[in-house]
């Protein structure tokens, strides 16, 4: 699930077999992955690009600022008022990737080798990149091209740790790294990026569609999937997914979902969940098919295949 989600798959993870035992295990793995990467990419050369930039310089650079440059000649100024572009490597890409090992540096690791990999990451970028906070949903729907696509699995990891790290309160065994998985978002995630890999080439899928509500305050749907006919543009359903092993769906749910499907006139609104315990349903409220179908992740293979072949016979 963390592969499809964070968009991990082209990415070998790891070098050996390695055994990981239990959960904190895999953390403190995959910080020390990201980084190496970060590192190797220093080594190379960080990703730089060209910024726009102003300022009072003693020499002509770019384009002058006349008014700017008059004003200041007034008051006996001997600079020149320029309008240029940098070439920096203190861009967002490596913004992104300096905040999340600032906050993986500060975590206690079991193992000295990674808390040594994550601290020499940190200073490799620290001296020229700016540490800013930076939140999960920056590092998603980023341009990369043939400069900075090997950004985009560094990116896919910096994602995981800024959405999972938080504080815990709670007493443990033992002294350790604090951090949350939010399994309905992992679930979300997981769904959406999977069907955009596999749903046959006449049909789109779009995660996380907003649409902004007619009525007097700011208001919006925040619907998980919506699946259209690539041709047409025309949408054929809704998906909404629960992390949930109720025996019934909630009728919070149905109602959810057709509300959605009624604002984007969808004929078929679907529920998805992540087990068979949940008993399937199907129910027409007016004009809209309200149904539910499992992506049973206790499989082996996840259960994707049978999801697909599901969903494709009900919206098509």
């Amino acid at each position: 699930m963390l592969e499809y989600a964070y968009n991990l798959t082209s990415f070998k993870l790891l070098d050996d077999v390695v055994d990981v035992a239990v959960i904190e295990d895999l953390f403190e793995r995959l910080a020390s992955i990201l980084a190496r990467c970060v590192l190797g990419r220093v080594r190379k050369g960080l990703y730089s690009s060209y910024i726009a930039d102003e300022g009072d310089l003693p020499f002509l650079c770019g384009r002058i600022a006349i008014a700017e440059t008059v004003r200041g000649m007034l008051r006996g100024a001997t600079t020149l008022s320029c309008q240029y572009e940098e070439h920096t490597a203190d861009v967002e890409d490596n913004r992104i990737l300096a905040w999340t090992l600032y906050c993986l540096r500060k975590l206690p690791f079991k193992r000295e080798s990674v808390q040594r990999d994550v601290r020499q990451a940190y200073l490799a970028l620290a001296g020229t990149i700016t540490v800013t906070p930076a939140e999960a949903r920056e590092c998603i729907n980023r341009f990369y091209h043939r400069l900075n696509d090997d950004y985009e699995p560094m990116h896919g990891l910096c994602r995981l740790f800024l959405e999972h790290l938080g504080p815990g309160i709670e007493a443990g065994e033992h002294i350790f790294l604090p951090y949350i998985v939010d399994m309905p978002i992992l679930f979300e995630t997981f769904v959406a990026q999977w069907l955009k890999e596999r749903v046959p080439s006449e049909l789109q899928v779009t995660p996380h569609y907003r649409v902004r509500l007619d009525a007097n305050v700011n208001l919006t749907f925040d619907m998980d999937i919506v699946v259209r006919n690539k041709a047409t543009g025309q949408v054929l359903a809704i998906l909404d997914t629960k992390y949930k092993r109720a025996a019934l769906p909630d009728e919070s749910d149905i109602s959810q979902v057709t509300a959605y499907a009624v604002q984007l006139h969808a004929p078929k609104a679907i529920l998805v969940y992540p087990s068979s315990q949940t008993q399937p349903i199907e129910v027409r409220i007016g004009d809209i098919s309200v149904q539910s179908l499992v992506f049973d992740i206790s499989r082996e293979d996840l259960g994707g295949n049978a999801f697909l072949r599901e969903l494709v016979s009900v919206v098509t």
